[in-house]
């Protein structure tokens, strides 16, 4: 469907992997959710954006990164 044309768009232009993407379409904008540790350029989020709004049919695309609580190292003393 739509989604999956979206994150073959954002995979391509972005390089973060399809599977590490959520999107959803709604009211004519695409909402595409990336892990924060994929840092991407906003030149490569302007380009994919183009291409989504060109090929899905949306009138926007927004990103949004997600950060989640770090899991907790346990620190060992050394010496």
């Amino acid at each position: 469907g739509d989604e999956d044309k979206v994150k073959a768009l954002v995979q391509y232009y972005t390089g973060v992997k399809s599977e590490a993407l959520n999107v959803s379409i709604k009211d004519s904008q695409a909402v595409v959710t990336l892990p924060a540790k994929n840092a991407v350029p906003s030149e490569m989020k302007e380009r994919a954006s183009n291409e989504i709004i060109k090929w899905v049919k949306t009138e926007s695309v927004k990103f949004e990164e997600v950060y989640k609580k770090a899991v907790s190292a346990k620190i060992e003393k050394t010496g």
